[in-house]
Formats: C-alpha cells, sequence, structure tokens
C-alpha cells in the first residue's frame, strides 16, 4: 500500500509547513546541473543518476563561492570519486552515493513523510570492510556491520551483492533475506528505541505485542515454531486469543529462548 505524504503546499495552520518536506529534483542536463549547483533552496534533494552531471555539478559548484550550505545531493552511482565528493560536501549539507536505492516514485513519496527518518532510501554492501552504508530518508547515514544479519530460523543467509531496498524504505534485502528497517534501527539508534519503546508502553501493552517483538528480534517467521500452528500465533501476536493455552505459550517460549514468565514483559 503506497503510504501517505505530507502537502508540500498546507492548505492550513494544522499542516507540516513546507520546510518539513524535502523535495527531490532529479538532474538530467547541464542545465540542471548548474541550477543545483546555485541553488539556495534548502528543502531540495538533487538526484544524479550520471557521473558527467554529478562532475558538472561538482564544477559549478567549485566556482560558486558562497559559504553557506543547503539543499542536499544524492549520487546514484557505484563508484564516486573522492575529488568529487570534496566540492560537493562543502556545498550540501549532505551527500549520499546510493548505487542501490528505492525506486523514482517510491523515493519521491518518501521524502515527504513525516517518518523519513525511520525508513531507509538506498545504500552499498561493501564487502571488503563487511559493512552496509544505509541512507536514511532524512538524509543521515547508518553503517551496521555484516552480522547484523545473522542466518533466520530456517536458514536463509544474506547475499550482500544483491542488496536492495523495498516497500517504500521499510523493507532491506539480500536475494532470498529480508530484514525489516525497524529492526537494523532498534540496534544501531538509541533515539529510535527509546521512541519505539514509548510507542510500546502508549499502545502495545499486551502479551501479543511481546510475543510478535522478540519473533522480530529473533528473525523468525510464524513458521519457526514448532508444533505451534501459525495461524494460532499470528492470532496470538494480535491479541485474537485472549487466553492462550499454558502448553502453546511454553512452546514459544522455548523457541524464543525466554522463560515463560517473562514473555510479556518484552
Amino acid at each position: 500500500m503506497t503510504p501517505t505524504v505530507l502537502d508540500a503546499e498546507p492548505r492550513s495552520s494544522t499542516k507540516r509547513s513546507v520546510v518539513d518536506v524535502l523535495v527531490p529534483r532529479w538532474v538530467d542536463s547541464s542545465h540542471q546541473a548548474s541550477r543545483a549547483a546555485n541553488s539556495e533552496d534548502a528543502n531540495i534533494v538533487w538526484v544524479v543518476t550520471k557521473a558527467n552531471l554529478a562532475d558538472w555539478v561538482a564544477h559549478r559548484t567549485a566556482r560558486n563561492h558562497s559559504c553557506k550550505k543547503t539543499g542536499y545531493m544524492l549520487l546514484l552511482q557505484k563508484n564516486a570519486r573522492s575529488a568529487l565528493l570534496l566540492p560537493l560536501e562543502k556545498r550540501f549539507r549532505a551527500v549520499a552515493c546510493l548505487p542501490n536505492s528505492l525506486p523514482k516514485d517510491e523515493l519521491r513519496a518518501v521524502l515527504r513523510l513525516a517518518d523519513r527518518k525511520d525508513r531507509f532510501i538506498g545504500g552499498i554492501a561493501d564487502e571488503q570492510s563487511k559493512t552496509l552504508t544505509l541512507w536514511r530518508g532524512n538524509l543521515d547515514p547508518v553503517v551496521v556491520p555484516f552480522e547484523t544479519f545473522p542466518p533466520t530460523g530456517n536458514s536463509i543467509r544474506p547475499e550482500f551483492d544483491k542488496f536492495s531496498v523495498t516497500d517504500y524504505g521499510r523493507t532491506l534485502r539480500f536475494g532470498e533475506y529480508e530484514s525489516a528497517a525497524d529492526v537494523v534501527l532498534y540496534e544501531c539508534d538509541s533515539d529510535f528505541r527509546r521512541r519505539l519503546k514509548q510507542t510500546r508502553f502508549a499502545k502495545e501493552q499486551t502479551l501479543g505485542a511481546s510475543i510478535r517483538r522478540l519473533r522480530k528480534q529473533r528473525r523468525l517467521t510464524l513458521n519457526d515454531f514448532g508444533d505451534v500452528d501459525p495461524k494460532t500465533l499470528a492470532r496470538i501476536e494480535h491479541g485474537q486469543v485472549q487466553r492462550p493455552r499454558p502448553e502453546t505459550l511454553k512452546q514459544i517460549a522455548k523457541i524464543l529462548g525466554v522463560s515463560h514468565d517473562e514473555l510479556g514483559s518484552y
């Protein structure tokens, strides 16, 4: 389902102001490259897909003597030269190299979402350093080691050379292996954990919600719980089973690696 985006032009004072919305502009000509280099609009994200146009922006930026940083730049290229990055980083608030990024329509939508900082717009996997550099929707980078993505309960391993971002920035895919953006942010961002816990206390103080969080953190599917029927487990997680059988809860706790009494505390 396509997420709801914020209005770029608010219709009333209750809407978010335009400064809360990032607006992407695709650089597909030398004219657009010059506009990007000379722009004073702090909310524009300039998206460059060709190396020669990135060079043009850098050249024009080097000739711009303004010391004011403005806007953002996305380079949808695999190898951006360090000499190219220096003038761009002096000019733009953030410069992201994204050889693997969201499709154009999804990227446009995510940049306008209120929760864009909790989604990923793209990144790059580096086999040499065994790290994955991800860029959030607010253009902040996150660097995580490959071991952040252990094999799943049914032994599916991530294929980092097949990395992609899908589902409007909520899902990271490595071949057949998938990981939720929430799982990565939970591991590496204390502010995200704090906000998530506040949401949990407000909305999800249930046994089923605790089981679901633990299952997601353990990267287990509904089919990884032995004799527990996947449909039954799903109903428990969504609060549709008011009093699960003790034997069922003991089996769930065993698979999750916690005691029966601890199930509701996560």
